[in-house]
């Protein structure tokens, strides 16, 4: 094991849950993304980078 996330969210935000977890599931699924996220070497640098690959996801799934 790599990695492990864990999300919160109440029941009122489920919009919310569905625009990060599924660009989040996508972008972890391909295993190089997640080689250069365990790869990083501080917490605000792993911040910046799984933020950009949610949105990279994100995007790529509306395009």
């Amino acid at each position: 094991m790599h990695l492990v996330v864990v999300l919160s969210f109440n029941k009122y935000d489920q919009a919310i849950f569905y625009s990060v977890f599924d660009p989040l599931v996508a972008g972890l699924s391909n295993s190089s993304h997640v080689d250069a996220l365990v790869r990083l070497d501080s917490y605000q640098s792993f911040i910046d980078d799984l933020c950009e690959l949610i949105d990279q996801m994100h995007r790529s799934t509306r395009a």
